[in-house]
């Protein structure tokens, strides 16, 4: 042993290349280590004992390795299940809105199954009166229909009852003159015929012609100047009628004198012109009967009747 002590000898033993328990006779040849044999078992007692330390050594690697992943997938777990709460909620937010939309789009059919095209569309409602009738409320609505009423009732055969109702047949055709509905686009609306969709709108046009045309009267100057727009007031403080010629195009007649007195050289089309005047406050004061789109609307003015309205000082605006 002293020996083996006294001598410095490498058993090449190394990381790189692990100490093998059947190179030992090798080693012991290969650094001329003594042939005794108690040397030799020295020497083979400790190349057992390096590879069972690094055996060892490999196992305790593996089992920090081994935590190491246990440790990162109880991280990966935690992760897993926090994901799975969130998106569980977002599930959840989506099925409530999904179906709280779909609950508002039921109502949204029901209503407007159960709603048909007629006056009780714009029912208390007056941003809808204003829309469908160019009226500012629904109660204006009511106080005209209530004028109204009693002569649309005498034209009213008992024998053959109304297919709507005369407050429906009002309100469709203030929705025409409003809109510029086509007669098949309200038979669509409705599911009554263009042809009595007409008759309706004809027989009530000329109901309203006869019992609302005395609502047009010419204003008072003094009361006119009360009710200025403060503009008005400040510029045009004697401006009493802001007249206009208006053209409405129509089919060319089969006529050829009714074709050439209709037709505008202006529009290029065959029209019908209609001398209108309305206050500064936005009334109508007076109108006249049709003329064909020929005539001038200097000569329309002249023969209307209207510049007999006119006294000394009043100021007429014109386009």
């Amino acid at each position: 042993d002293d020996d083996i002590a006294e001598n410095d000898f490498d058993l090449g033993i190394t990381d790189e290349e692990p100490f093998q328990g059947h190179n030992i006779q090798e080693t012991v040849e290969e650094h001329e280590i003594s042939d005794d044999p108690a040397v030799f078992r020295i020497v083979k007692d400790l190349s057992y004992e390096v590879c069972e330390l690094q055996a060892h050594n490999e196992f305790l690697l593996r089992d920090v390795h081994v935590a190491d992943l246990k440790t990162e997938n109880e991280s990966l777990k935690r992760q897993l299940h926090s994901c799975s709460q969130y998106t569980g909620a977002i599930q959840n937010a989506y099925y409530a809105c999904s179906t709280q939309h779909a609950a508002s789009l039921l109502v949204s059919l029901s209503t407007a199954k159960t709603t048909k095209f007629g006056a009780e569309l714009i029912l208390d409602n007056d941003e809808k009166t204003q829309f469908y009738t160019g009226l500012t409320s629904y109660s204006l609505f009511q106080t005209l229909f209530k004028l109204l009423k009693p002569f649309m009732e005498k034209r009213i055969s008992k024998k053959r009852p109304p297919l709507w109702s005369i407050k429906d047949e009002f309100f469709i055709t203030l929705s025409k003159l409003r809109l510029g509905l086509l007669y098949k686009d309200i038979t669509c609306r409705s599911n009554i015929s263009e042809s009595n969709v007409s008759k309706i709108f004809h027989k009530w046009l000329d109901i309203m012609y006869r019992e609302l045309r005395q609502l047009i009267v010419w204003p008072d100057g003094e009361k006119l100047y009360e009710t200025l727009p403060i503009q008005f007031k400040k510029h045009y403080f004697n401006v009493i009628s802001i007249i206009d010629c208006f053209e409405i195009f129509i089919e060319e007649s089969l006529s050829l004198e009714s074709r050439s007195c209709t037709y505008s050289q202006y529009k290029k089309h065959n029209t019908l012109k209609v001398l209108i005047s309305i206050a500064p406050t936005g009334s109508i004061t007076f109108i006249l009967n049709v003329w064909g789109g020929r005539v001038l609307d200097k000569v329309i003015t002249q023969k209307s009747g209207f510049l007999d309205k006119i006294s000394y000082g009043d100021v007429v605006m014109a386009d």
